[in-house]
């Protein structure tokens, strides 16, 4: 179980993974617990690339055929970090304190997933996620010429939600009167903008909290019966643990392979161990989401200047989203419309209905230097406050309305 936060690598690591690591041109040794021990041996030995000794740092693996070396063996190799996040710090401590010099995080080996056969794809999704995320948000996806890639999007099914966050990053805290999507208009947008594209690594379900929208279920047999479904590689759910997936949504999720990514906040309302026992028992693709906040700030005009800094800096400006019908690059622009917290000559979206010019519209959204939405983020130059995730609210935060 893991989180996801990471950032673009540097030149020389990147020279380093592909060069020494990926070429099999260096020792290795995997640092390690439970199954991610186990699945990245397995990927490694797919490539060629073969583990010359592992470390346990607490669950012992019986199934790798390799030599178990203590902590202070590390020195000698190149170590690959493969756990849970709970276990990141505690690893990078055991492989500082053994003097070892180099170390990559288990989610680098998969950098060139994006050539990953669709087989192996299901195959090591389950620990490759994050590489997955950190491909689509810092990288290109490459692909043969001609073909076109949408590697990552979100299809909001409801601003509804049942905490009320302080620092939610999709503004859900402003919402005073949420609604559900309109189900027949978000497929067929859906259905248009995937027309437009051979294939869409990470699809997400999200909210609000989506478990509180009644027609996910529908949401979920309506992408895997179209005609397009084979476009999707993988299809994620976004909760934030304090509902229960009912049995037909848990036998969807077995049945289409869908990823189910929960939070462990420390709510009231909770039920986090019971989700966690649930998937254990019926056998379904779980995530923990986990990590710091950032502080929000206030929805405002923080000018032009800041605009283009913001969209400069912005991390989550490839997590494109559809809401209402509407292509948006980012969820904050998303939201940001749907609140009418920014003009609405802001509005640079996408029509997703009835519109023959989608993919061009598109590609010049994308393209552009800055997005005039960006005046408002509250990503403010990457000087951000991180704060405790979940702090909850009485009442929707005020903001200013822009007819």
């Amino acid at each position: 179980m893991f989180g996801v936060l990471f950032n673009k690598k540097t030149k020389r690591e990147q020279k380093f993974l592909e060069n020494k690591i990926l070429k099999n041109k260096c020792r290795l040794a995997l640092l390690g617990d439970s199954v991610f021990l186990e699945k990245t041996f397995e990927y490694l030995a797919s490539k060629k690339i073969i583990p010359e000794a592992f470390c346990a740092i607490e669950q012992k693996s019986n199934s790798l055929n390799l030599k178990q070396i203590t902590p202070d063996g590390l020195k000698k190799y190149t170590v690959v970090i493969c756990c849970p996040n709970r276990l990141f710090k505690k690893a990078e401590q055991i492989v500082l304190k053994s003097g070892c010099k180099n170390y990559i995080f288990y989610y680098d080996c998969f950098c060139n997933m994006d050539s990953l056969p669709a087989v192996d794809y299901r195959k090591y999704f389950q620990i490759a996620f994050p590489a997955f995320y950190n491909l689509c948000v810092n990288y290109q996806f490459t692909a043969p010429y001609g073909i076109k890639i949408l590697p990552y999007l979100e299809l909001v099914i409801t601003e509804k939600c049942s905490l009320k966050c302080k620092n939610c990053a999709n503004l859900m805290q402003y919402y005073k009167n949420p609604a559900h999507e309109n189900f027949k208009k978000q497929i067929k947008a859906f259905e248009n903008l995937i027309k437009c594209y051979d294939q869409i690594n990470i699809l997400r379900l999200i909210g609000g909290e989506p478990l509180l929208n009644r027609q996910i279920c529908s949401y979920i047999k309506k992408i895997f019966s179209s005609k397009l479904k084979n476009k999707i590689k993988a299809v994620e759910i976004i909760t934030n643990g304090t509902i229960m997936p009912d049995k037909r949504l848990v036998s969807l999720m077995k049945k289409y392979h869908v990823f189910f990514t929960v939070s462990s906040y420390d709510v009231k309302t909770g039920k986090f161990n019971s989700i966690v026992k649930q998937s254990l028992k019926d056998r379904y693709f779980l995530s923990v989401a986990a990590g710091d906040w950032i502080k929000c700030g206030t929805i405002k005009d923080r000018g032009k200047k800041m605009a283009v800094l913001n969209f400069i800096n912005c991390f989550i400006k490839n997590l494109n989203t559809v809401k209402n019908g509407r292509f948006y690059v980012c969820p904050f622009a998303a939201h940001a419309v749907s609140l009418q917290a920014v003009p609405s000559s802001f509005d640079e979206s996408v029509n997703l209905i009835n519109n023959k010019e989608i993919s061009k519209e598109i590609s010049y959204l994308k393209n552009k230097k800055y997005l005039e939405v960006c005046r408002y983020c509250h990503i403010e130059n990457m000087k951000m406050e991180s704060v405790k995730p979940a702090e909850q609210i009485k009442h929707a935060l005020a903001y200013k309305v822009c007819r």
